[in-house]
């Protein structure tokens, strides 16, 4: 009776033309006609209230204004489900993004559930001026517009910047293939933790790169204030003429944001942050055309240094002795040496060794030393003589071509040991009437009959050395005859060849990866390189590399980007640009549970 007279209502609501449009959105009656019409329907209308209720959206930074050369931290919190994922490709027309990380929390207070999603965002400015950071679109929702007031860089400002880098390369203008000493200074005011700082690239090999030996840390003041310094040096050699832009190196790590206390000495809290040094150019010089050595050879000093087996040398016909050469270059790699050796005369043969390479690296540069070996056989007696050895250099401190000497060399040559003429066979002359035979001879005392053994040892003596050398070789002959029978009846075993150690994998596949925007590839190759050089055991995913990582870096959250794009329920467009730009880091130690220690030393200890 109930149904029916509620059937009987909604016809008439229906039926009635005049009614107004609200009273038929009545929440009893639209919930009695879907009932009757179609039940699964009750439950979308209970929903609909959530279904329709926007997400509210808020965004703030870290820091406002800052300088062009550091980065800030854009944070995003939504309560609620947005409407869909967010769209932050509007932010790179004026910012680099740096990091990208995401959370989500849950609170439960007298029963009510709130839930809120956090995206935190690390920013570097393009440009100074005012920039503003657009709204990010979440499907219909989107968050509001932020204006940011971006300084000119202050790298040389003490008073204003807690972190910085001061770079600097000398000569600016050098040759081609000439050592240029790039070195970077990174300056902390304020307690930093997990701090790295990247290596300048070269992908298209317009320069090669040698850091010099260990960072050196002090401490420096400036206007008062106090730092803690980490200096770090490079060699570059420009491969080409022209322009060279040596790309700015980044400082990654996390801030002491608010200071420990006496009450508190383990508290306070790290925000992180990122410095960018300023890029460098270089005016490359080609060679000179007044050149004329056979190499080229740009350095600050070059020398020659030659020694024998012997002092002075003892020269025989037929017996080799043993001449070094060496070329030590100041600012040049042992790879950049030529291969110079002792010129022959005539007369005497010469057979060199493998030659020896060796860099030695200090803070002023690489010394390169390039060591040959020659064994020299005279072949007559008489006297050697070995001319001059030159080699043709560019001196780059007085601009101008230099050669370097070593003076002409005479040494006698004795006779060698030859082994003495055998003694001339004479042959007995002929008669010319046969012997006649002997009367008759006395008879001898008799004796016992001799032994053939002896007869033969007899006959052995008689005869010299050279049957006593043929019966020693008879022997040696004999059992080498008597070991090969042995191996032949012996059961072979299989010997299972070594192995050849397998190539460790480079990072270009995991770059050719970025480059493409392959997430799929770029976790293959990730995975393949870190299962080559990192310890056992080795991580199995994503997830695992990243725990191994210092936290909160920016190769970190680079590669939780990474694992988000691949396994989130709502797939999204993935950029390798930001994994590629801090593949610097991933060569670096991994860092286990129980191992905080950072690249950079601590300020405070």
């Amino acid at each position: 009776m109930v149904r029916r007279s509620m059937n009987s209502v909604c016809r008439k609501d229906a039926k009635a033309q005049s009614a107004p449009l609200l009273s038929f959105l009545n929440p009893l009656r639209l919930c009695v006609f879907a009932a009757k019409r179609r039940p699964p329907l009750v439950a979308m209308l209970v929903l609909l209230p959530v279904l329709t209720q926007a997400a509210n959206i808020d965004a703030w930074v870290d820091r406002n204004p800052v300088a062009a050369n550091e980065s800030l931290q854009l944070t995003i919190e939504a309560d609620g489900d947005p409407d869909g994922d967010p769209d932050f490709g509007p932010l790179k027309q004026d910012f680099d993004i740096l990091s990208h990380a995401t959370g989500s929390n849950v609170q439960i207070i007298n029963g009510n559930v709130k839930r809120s999603v956090q995206w935190q965002l690390g920013l570097m400015p393009k440009r100074a001026g005012d920039l503003t950071i657009p709204a990010i679109r979440f499907g219909r929702d989107s968050s509001p517009r932020i204006a940011v007031k971006v300084t000119q860089a202050t790298a040389t400002d003490p008073a204003s910047a807690d972190v910085f880098i001061e770079a600097e390369a000398a000569p600016l203008n050098p040759y081609v293939q000439q050592q240029v000493i790039y070195t970077l200074r990174v300056y902390r005011a304020v307690d930093t933790a997990n701090a790295t700082l990247s290596a300048p690239e070269f992908p298209g090999g317009e320069a090669l790169i040698e850091k010099l030996g260990d960072d050196i840390d002090r401490d420096e003041r400036r206007d008062g204030r106090r730092f803690r310094v980490t200096e770090r040096r490079y060699a570059i050699y420009p491969q080409h003429s022209g322009r060279l832009d040596i790309p700015a190196v980044r400082f990654a790590g996390q801030v002491l944001q608010t200071r420990r206390n006496v009450w508190d000495p383990f508290g306070g809290s790290y925000s992180p942050r990122q410095v960018r040094s300023r890029a460098l150019q270089l005016d490359v010089k080609p060679i000179p055309s007044s050149y004329t050595g056979q190499h080229w050879l740009p350095a600050t000093e070059v020398r020659l240094a030659q020694a024998w087996a012997e002092t002075p040398p003892r020269f025989q016909a037929g017996e080799p002795g043993t001449h070094t050469l060496a070329i030590i270059a100041d600012g040049l790699t042992a790879a950049q040496l030529p291969d110079v050796s002792l010129p022959l005369p005539p007369g005497a043969k010469g057979y060199p060794d493998q030659p020896e390479l060796r860099d030695e690296r200090s803070a002023t540069g690489i010394a390169g030393l390039r060591q040959q070996k020659l064994a020299v056989i005279p072949q007559t007696e008489g006297t050697i003589d070995f001319p001059e050895i030159t080699l043709t250099w560019w001196n780059t401190t007085t601009d101008a071509q230099e050669t370097a000497r070593l003076p002409a060399q005479s040494f006698p040559v004795a006779p060698g040991l030859a082994p003495p003429p055998a003694p001339p066979v004479q042959a007995a002359p002929l008669s010319a009437t046969p012997p006649q035979p002997a009367a008759d001879p006395a008879p001898l005392p008799a004796r016992a009959p001799a032994s053939p053994v002896f007869d033969r040892l007899g006959a052995l003596l008689d005869a010299g050395i050279w049957p006593w050398i043929s019966l020693a070789l008879a022997l040696g002959w004999l059992l080498t005859l008597l070991l090969w029978w042995r191996a032949a009846h012996r059961k072979p075993v299989a010997e299972t060849p070594p192995a050849p150690a397998p190539r460790k994998p480079g990072l270009n596949a995991l770059r050719q990866a970025c480059d493409a925007n392959d997430a799929a590839g770029a976790k293959d190759a990730l995975l393949d390189w870190t299962a080559a050089h990192w310890p056992s055991p080795t991580p199995t995913n994503l997830e695992g590399i990243r725990q191994r990582l210092p936290t909160h870096s920016a190769l970190a959250e680079a590669i939780a980007e990474l694992n988000h794009a691949l396994y989130s329920p709502r797939k999204q467009a993935w950029s390798g640009n930001v994994l590629k730009s801090t593949l610097a880091e991933l060569e670096l130690k991994p860092v286990r549970k129980d191992d905080s220690r950072d690249d950079l030393e601590p300020l405070y200890r």
